[in-house]
């Protein structure tokens, strides 16, 4: 369905697969950066999908920041990476507010 670079890294997303799930009568969810998104909505014929597109983002950045601290085991470089690659996120949505149908914000209690 897509596949894009997203720093340094290939990441895709495999059409049999989102059909499979669906064949079992579940709802497929997949996680795509705002690029992504952008690449599964200009796709036509059978690569098309009937999506609901959710962004979700943290309360802030120092509570993401929080969170990847205590979860991860990185060196300052790579958290530092990993915020301002959310940051840079979060500012293609804000410039693209059609791009997502809503913005979901995550809290730890959910």
């Amino acid at each position: 369905l897509e596949c894009q670079e997203v720093r340094g890294h290939r990441f895709g997303t495999s059409l049999s697969a989102v059909q499979q799930v669906a064949a079992g009568g579940r709802f497929p969810i997949v996680c795509l950066e705002h690029q992504g998104v952008k690449a599964m909505q200009a796709q036509t014929g059978k690569f098309k999908m009937d999506a609901l597109y959710v962004h979700v983002v943290p309360p802030s950045l120092g509570a993401l920041e929080e969170r990847i601290r205590g979860r991860l085991r990185e060196d300052q470089s790579i958290i530092d990476q990993r915020i301002e690659s959310a940051q840079a996120e979060m500012d293609k949505v804000e410039n693209d507010p059609d791009a997502f149908d809503t913005v979901l914000e995550y809290t730890e209690d959910e």
